[in-house]
């Protein structure tokens, strides 16, 4: 599978993004929404976009909202570590911490 992964924090970021790539899938990950929305302007197409929810000064929302509008075969997951939070409707959410074996398992399609 071709994932983008989105995540502020930089230890985050490397080490799932690592397992990601260990468990056989293409990974690019980006720092922010703005660079996501940069990085899959240019594609080539995603099969999954993984961001955290909370991108420091910001939530993800909008960049949510743009991938569902603009790519709607790339499916979409949230990482949380407070999923007491509002979080948009009918989109996985992983709980965060996360073991490298719970990332993939969730990532699987069956679990969609």
């Amino acid at each position: 599978m071709r994932i983008l992964f989105v995540d502020d924090n930089d230890l985050v970021r490397r080490s799932l993004g690592r397992v990601l790539t260990r468990g056989g899938h293409e990974v690019v990950t980006c720092a922010s929404a703005d660079e996501a929305l940069l990085e899959i302007e240019r594609g080539p197409h995603y099969d999954l976009m993984i961001s955290d929810f909370d991108l420091g000064h910001a939530t993800s929302d909008a960049l949510v909202a743009e991938v569902r509008e603009r790519f709607p075969d790339t499916r979409v997951m949230l990482l949380t570590a407070t999923p007491q939070q509002i979080l948009p409707a009918g989109i996985p959410v992983i709980v965060k911490p996360v073991s490298g074996a719970e990332l993939l398992l969730a990532i699987e399609p069956h679990a969609a």
